[in-house]
């Protein structure tokens, strides 16, 4: 009659009831009308769950333990990522939100490809609210290191071996911070709004603000996931008068610049000559290396 939900007899890092859902198998034998009860996890046994990393997505066993109440399975791939946004400005400027719409055009394209895209917009203990900051400088011509800055205050709380640091990868969206969007750190990327508004006034008319700004949310988390310029991800061009617009046609990805506001997927490598295949390049452990 007592609720123990969380105790850990062995310590491992996980609890008994954690350790029963996902490492016992109970099924029916029809041949010999008997039930069958196969353990691989022991709740009373110390095992290495920190070590443990089945769906190969990054998060060990412990650290799925961790999420699990919002949704976290240890052998599916999921992506956490923590989306902070930035308050009104005190003229008028708006305050920086991705769309719902945006937000379930990222679940989708994720989700086709067997991985479960969880953001945290404020439902899992993150989603900050940063406050205004105009001008927000690009990182590299920054002495003031502000995008670092958002990211210990509003991620880290100021507490480098944060556990969340290994579990989720991190967004700011701002208002204006010179360009569209950059990564920043090994699993940190910053999307700016208001260059998107002055810049990509066709793609938002014509393809709509929900996949403009997934697009470009999904390309920059792209070089997170190890898609980057080193292996020709950062290709093509948003100019039909260039030829390396119609080049890079095949490359069907939100990678390829001429596709980057209007395509919310990476490629799968179907579509031929000079096309990529970005889903069996992503590495999903790749944020957990340091970098900056």
């Amino acid at each position: 009659m007592v609720n123990d939900t969380g105790r850990d007899d062995d310590c491992d890092g996980v609890s008994i009831e954690w350790e029963y859902k996902w490492g016992t198998y109970v099924g029916y034998n029809w041949h010999n009308r008997t039930t069958e009860y196969v353990t691989f996890y022991d709740p009373f046994k110390f095992e290495q769950h920190n070590l443990s990393d089945i769906d190969q997505d990054g998060l060990d066993n412990v650290e799925e333990y961790r999420v699990s109440k919002w949704g976290s399975d240890p052998f599916r791939k999921d992506i956490f990522v923590e989306m902070d946004q930035m308050a009104a400005g005190p003229n008028g400027e708006p305050a920086s939100l991705m769309p719902d719409g945006a937000k379930e055009l990222l679940n989708t394209s994720f989700n086709r490809r067997n991985i479960v895209y969880h953001i945290d917009d404020g439902c899992m203990g993150g989603g900050e609210m940063i406050p205004f900051i105009e001008p927000f400088p690009m990182f590299w011509q920054d002495p003031n290191n502000t995008a670092d800055k958002i990211y210990n205050d509003y991620f880290l709380h100021g507490n480098e071996t944060n556990w969340r640091r290994g579990v989720f990868f991190y967004s700011a969206i701002v208002y204006d911070g010179g360009f569209q969007g950059y990564n920043y750190k090994n699993g940190a990327f910053l999307i700016s709004l208001q260059p998107i508004r002055e810049h990509q006034k066709f793609a938002l008319c014509v393809w709509g603000k929900d996949t403009a700004l997934a697009s470009v949310y999904m390309h920059e988390h792209g070089h997170s996931l190890g898609l980057n310029e080193l292996y020709g991800h950062d290709t093509g061009s948003y100019y039909p008068w260039q030829i390396k617009y119609w080049r890079y046609r095949p490359y069907k990805s939100c990678m390829n610049y001429g596709y980057t506001y209007r395509l919310v997927d990476y490629s799968d490598g179907s579509h031929g000559k000079n096309d990529r295949d970005d889903w069996d390049t992503i590495d999903l452990t790749l944020f957990q290396q340091p970098w900056g």
